[in-house]
């Protein structure tokens, strides 16, 4: 994330109370619709593993609604990184280019690493646990393998926060018995809970690897229905946004139906704010990419890229010889780049006005209405002649 799209987003935290709890939120509104899976597992009853399901589900949906109303009980630094923000130089923004702002970063990392613990410490203890549910509904892991999962925590940005963290989880529910060489973990508001974890972290792995590595994000999501089928859909998305970028988003793609598309989804490891969703739709005849989008729950961004700028002054010129309106649209939404010191950064004339691009540049249509769709096809339209 560039400092100038941090700062932007550091402006949507007045309604949410800081910029942490705004990321909060994000997590929130991108987990998914809670759909029971039927699976099988050994020795479960399938009433009892759907149990399970709701009940991780529920867990840690509540988990996070209370982290948003108490984020320092969690051990989450709610005010340093909006402190820093009020005191910062706008006007060094574009001149620190590519690099932004190291202290920004790091403020950052830290309130969002704070939220990652809790979604994070449980896949960490699943996957090193000797059983991730047994009879009991308990997690059982080695006393080492657990001291193991805790030090995978210590390069994080905050440090000696673990206590805390955990003390959050134990007034939640989660206790840990342990003898000499076991730990035995249980959750008294949902029992089953690690059933339901279980449900998460065994899907089957997929013959295709790339799908494979979307198991994190359905993890993050509660997606148990991606247990069946790995890679989220486009109705998944559409789900977490909100209603007028959905229709919006459903608007431009009801544009293709009757074109042989295929659409590339970046996976994500986390969903804090700043994790959204990264869309590339491709002609399924040429591989060409006709337009992406990324998106969150409350915007929606669509991209046009043109590889060089020899690609980009050839679309210039037809449009200002040809559409007026549509140049102009296209020219005040270009992406603009101030870091002059970049070796792929130049100037390119859109009629009389100079911008400066980084590579062959890129258009971003931020939060599009019914018009700017219009014009997207217009402009798709003309790239494919």
């Amino acid at each position: 994330m560039t400092l100038n799209e941090s700062t932007v987003w550091a402006k949507k935290y007045k309604e949410h109370g800081s910029t942490a709890q705004y990321s909060i939120w994000h997590c929130i509104m991108m987990l998914a619709k809670f759909e029971e899976v039927k699976v099988d597992i050994d020795g479960f009853d399938s009433k009892d593993i759907i149990h399970g399901e709701k009940d991780f589900y529920t867990f840690m949906k509540t988990l996070y609604g209370d982290m948003y109303a108490n984020p320092e009980q969690y051990g989450i630094p709610a005010a340093e990184y909006d402190e820093y923000m009020k005191n910062i130089d706008i006007n060094k923004i574009h001149a620190n280019g590519h690099k932004g702002d190291a202290k920004e970063a790091k403020l950052r990392r830290k309130f969002q690493q704070a939220i990652q613990f809790y979604p994070n410490y449980f896949w960490e203890l699943g996957l090193a646990a000797d059983e991730i549910c047994n009879s009991n509904y308990e997690l059982v892991i080695s006393k080492s393998k657990y001291e193991n999962v805790l030090k995978s925590f210590d390069n994080l940005h905050i440090k000696n926060e673990s206590g805390q963290w955990l003390n959050a989880l134990n007034s939640n529910g989660i206790t840990i018995n342990e003898n000499s060489k076991k730990c035995y973990i249980t959750c008294k508001k949902a029992p089953k809970m690690f059933l339901g974890l279980k449900v998460l972290l065994t899907a089957p792995e997929s013959k295709y690897k790339t799908e494979n590595k979307f198991r994190k994000l359905n993890y993050l999501r509660l997606d148990y229905k991606s247990y069946y089928r790995p890679i989220p859909g486009i109705e998944d998305i559409k789900m977490t946004l909100k209603e007028d970028h959905r229709g919006i988003l459903t608007l431009l793609l009801s544009q293709f139906d009757n074109f042989k598309t295929r659409f590339a989804l970046a996976p994500r490891s986390n969903i804090t704010s700043g994790d959204d969703w990264k869309v590339d739709y491709f002609l399924t005849n040429n591989n060409k990419r006709i337009f992406g989008f990324s998106a969150g729950p409350d915007f929606l961004k669509i991209s046009f890229g043109f590889k060089s700028p020899e690609n980009l002054m050839r679309i210039i010129e037809t449009l200002e010889k040809n559409d007026q309106k549509l140049f102009e649209w296209f020219r005040d939404n270009f992406t603009e780049v101030f870091h002059l010191d970049c070796p792929r950064n130049r100037a390119v004339m859109f009629g009389n006005q100079e911008k400066h691009i980084c590579g062959g540049g890129s258009m971003e249509i931020a939060n599009p209405d019914k018009s700017d769709i219009k014009k997207c096809l217009a402009l798709i339209k003309l790239i494919e002649n």
